[in-house]
């Protein structure tokens, strides 16, 4: 009950996991990477970057030194910096998993983008 060329109606997992199938350990990770919890997981993980760039913007915006250095809180940067380390080994659970064809998705893309830029 699913349409695969529609971007709005969701592909289970099990049909993920079954497409991306091959060896064991991409089938391990499709297991995790392709479940709710896990992109639930993500978005949580997002909310707090977002959170945390808010807070460093508003520091360096407030910062005597013209906002070249940051004074925004130590925890805002290592929790930073552990959002980033989540993003990259996301980023390369998935490609693993889908391997050639984890370009062919536009958020993919932006996410490899946002990965190597830094941002």
């Amino acid at each position: 009950s699913s349409c695969r060329g529609t971007s709005f109606i969701r592909v289970s997992a099990a049909q993920k996991e079954d497409e991306f199938a091959g060896s064991p350990i991409r089938k391990c990770l499709a297991a995790v990477i392709y479940r709710d919890a896990f992109e639930g997981s993500l978005a949580i993980v997002i909310l707090a970057n977002f959170v945390c760039i808010c807070i460093d913007t508003d520091a360096r915006a407030t910062s005597p030194d013209d906002g070249l250095k940051t004074s925004a809180p130590q925890w805002v940067e290592h929790l930073t910096g552990t959002c980033f380390i989540f993003f990259v080994v996301e980023f390369g659970m998935r490609a693993t998993v889908e391997q050639k064809v984890v370009f062919k998705n536009m958020w993919n893309c932006l996410d490899f983008f946002i990965i190597v830029t830094g941002s």
